[in-house]
């Protein structure tokens, strides 16, 4: 479960200086991910021990291990949004968006490839394969 899913899972488990910390860290999570638990506690405006106590009551054994884990949250997060899947497919892209831009790369392929063909030499491997006594098929 992602730290973000976390906070809002046991947000109502949580004290009333908890579910400040929590909704602040789920509106600025990577500032929050920047921060050290002073300065977080300070932008909160709780005690650094609230902070301390929050991350172990959402699974964390303290405040290192809670933005080790919110930090590479974030990282993943902006790897899949910036990286293309396939071609220009973006991960944030709408299912009707993907599939057009699925069609275009498939059909561009098709036409580089008619265009790549050389017809003498398709002609030439079927007139040797229908030639040969026998084939051998590998692969």
């Amino acid at each position: 479960m992602s730290v973000i899913n976390k906070i809002v899972a046991r947000r109502t488990q949580l004290s009333q200086s908890g579910r400040l910390v929590g909704d602040w860290i789920v509106e600025n999570a990577e500032k929050a991910a920047q921060l050290t638990s002073q300065e977080l506690a300070a932008q909160v405006k709780v005690s650094q021990s609230s902070i301390v106590k929050f991350t172990q009551r959402i699974g964390f054994k303290g405040y290192s291990e809670f933005k080790l884990a919110l930090n590479e949250e974030i990282g993943r997060k902006h790897a899949m949004q910036s990286t293309p899947l396939h071609s220009d497919i973006l991960a944030d892209d709408p299912i009707a968006v993907i599939s057009q831009k699925l069609v275009k790369a498939k059909t561009d392929a098709m036409f580089q490839t008619t265009n790549a063909l050389s017809y003498e030499a398709c002609h030439q491997a079927v007139k040797w394969l229908s030639e040969a006594r026998r084939v051998q098929v590998v692969g």
